[in-house]
């Protein structure tokens, strides 16, 4: 009788390219979203631009949090996912003095997300409850908590 080997099955997901296709469709993303930010009228309704931002923010912000103080830009991605917040909640009206701000911020949170991929994993269902809200149309101004300030007294 022929003994049965257990055979390990391919998971396309896991191959190097796979990873650079991945990574190539994110920065393409990224690109036409930063263009959109910088094109958007003032005063316009962008809800989905808004979720976009507050999901890869919202990564970058508490990945950032979690790093060592030399590596990162924790308080300056909590502000601009605070102003995303602050437009979400004023009807999702774009304030396109934001923009370039909210471009970099964005570029940021994509080069953490990528340098940290498993501090990102672990919060990204916030992030991404934090996008839903947007989009729903359901977000409060209290949803996210202030950052608390270094060496600041509890």
């Amino acid at each position: 009788m022929k003994k049965h080997t257990k055979r390990k099955h391919y998971n396309p997901h896991r191959a190097p390219i796979w990873r650079g296709n991945a990574m190539r469709a994110m920065a393409r993303e990224l690109r036409e979203k930063s263009v959109a930010m910088l094109m958007a009228d003032h005063g316009s309704e962008q809800r989905e631009l808004l979720a976009y931002l507050a999901k890869l923010v919202g990564v970058g912000s508490e990945v950032a949090a979690r790093l060592p103080v030399e590596k990162r830009n924790a308080h300056g991605l909590h502000h601009s996912l605070a102003i995303v917040v602050q437009m979400a909640c004023d009807g999702d009206r774009w304030d396109s003095a934001w923009a370039a701000q909210l471009a970099t911020a964005a570029d940021l949170s994509a080069d953490l997300l990528v340098e940290n991929g498993d501090i990102a994993a672990q919060v990204f269902d916030g992030a991404h409850q934090l996008a839903a809200r947007i989009l729903a149309g359901t977000l409060r101004p209290d949803a996210i908590e202030p950052v608390a300030q270094e060496g600041a007294l509890a």
